[in-house]
């Protein structure tokens, strides 16, 4: 069977829900592997799309400040 038969058959709504299903998989994904890490690695916790923001409004700092935070724990 070849690409094209197999998605023919799909309406745009089909194909837009497989693609969420994938990127709900993806993201599931990466997600288990960071924190199932032995070593975890240093800094903000990251977000696809969204990046720091839920930290900012919850500790309500400036940026600057923030990102200071991080890099003395790193460099200490």
């Amino acid at each position: 069977m070849s690409f094209h038969k197999i998605f023919s058959g799909l309406g745009i709504n089909d194909f837009l829900s497989f693609i969420g299903v994938l990127l709900i998989i993806y993201i599931t994904q990466y997600y288990y592997k960071y924190f199932t890490r032995v070593n975890p690695l240093p800094g903000p916790l990251p977000f696809p799309f969204v990046g720091n923001l839920p930290q900012f409004m919850l500790y309500k700092v400036s940026t600057r400040e923030f990102f200071g935070a991080y890099q003395k724990k790193k460099l200490e």
